[in-house]
């Protein structure tokens, strides 16, 4: 059992504990998502996930593979900043972009300075709008 504070995220909970053990499905949770009080986090190995023998979460966007993906409409700070090549100064655009007008579709994230298509192309698989 790990205590974090208020707003921490999933990856600072896998930090605390060592990080992922050996085998460890490390893209099966999204390791920008906020922590609720009192949460249980599990990683399936790899092998449990490839089997189908491990029950995935419904609450969540996921990517073909199960992956949870970061909404670019509701995301914290310190979630956007969990995507690459997203750090402080993007994190707070996006923000303050979406307060005057939601994101329609992933590409709309193109019209924050600083994110053209390469950096587009790095995240459009990690990110949803809902």
């Amino acid at each position: 059992v790990y205590t974090l504070k208020k707003g921490s995220i999933i990856n600072e909970a896998v930090k605390m504990a060592g990080g992922f053990s050996e085998g460890a499905c490390k893209d099966y949770v999204n390791l920008a998502k906020k922590l609720e009080g009192g949460e249980h986090i599990v990683i399936p190995s790899v092998d449990e996930v490839e089997s189908a023998s491990f029950q995935m979460p419904v609450d969540e966007a996921k990517d073909s593979q199960g992956v949870a993906l970061v909404n670019i409409n509701t995301a914290t700070k310190e979630e956007l900043m969990c995507l690459p090549g997203i750090g402080e100064r993007k994190a707070d655009s996006i923000i303050e972009y979406r307060k005057s007008k939601a994101f329609s579709s992933p590409e709309d994230i193109m019209n924050i300075s600083g994110i053209k298509e390469a950096a587009f192309n790095k995240i459009k698989d990690k990110i949803c709008i809902n």
